[in-house]
């Protein structure tokens, strides 16, 4: 079970870091391209807009990574003072909560994408559904992310093999 959740984890933070590197390129692209139109011809109205859903895109699967790479900040000092059973405690219980406000958030997201039916992005055209799409997929790669943690936390005596 250990190596499955980890294996799916990595699969997952794999895919992820690969999109979100297509989606800063991609970003950097059109922001320079509208700095150059502005600059030297009429600005693109479409470029304002695209960079934009791209920085949410980037924002939402980029914090996985980094919550994956246990990059969030985190106040620590109070957990740090406790030790044994309490510790874990503790932590288990943060674990627990994490996972259930992730669960939750991929509720909500989703239903809010359900109500974006009709609603269309004024200058490129496209379905707000896709880019209200970046919170769930980004907090459900985060849950997966805190289940393999979690579960890794439960069985810390054993290695696992990559």
């Amino acid at each position: 079970m250990i190596l499955f959740l980890r294996k799916i984890s990595d699969a997952v933070d794999w895919l992820v870091t690969r999109f979100v590197f297509l989606l800063i390129v991609a970003l950097i692209l059109v922001i320079s391209l509208q700095i150059i139109s502005r600059v030297f011809f009429s600005a693109y109205s479409w470029t304002e807009e695209l960079s934009r859903y791209l920085l949410v895109w980037s924002t939402f699967l980029g914090a996985s990574m980094a919550y994956k790479r246990r990059s969030h900040i985190a106040v620590t000092f109070a957990v740090d003072l406790l030790r044994g059973w309490t510790k874990t405690l503790v932590l288990w219980i943060v674990n627990l909560l994490t996972i259930a406000f992730f669960a939750v958030a991929i509720y909500y997201s989703t239903k809010m994408i359900s109500l974006q039916v009709y609603q269309v992005s004024p200058a490129l055209g496209v379905s707000m559904r896709f880019v209200y799409l970046s919170i769930p997929l980004g907090f459900a790669s985060m849950l997966v992310h805190a289940l393999s943690g979690m579960v890794e936390e439960l069985f810390p005596g054993r290695e696992v093999k990559s």
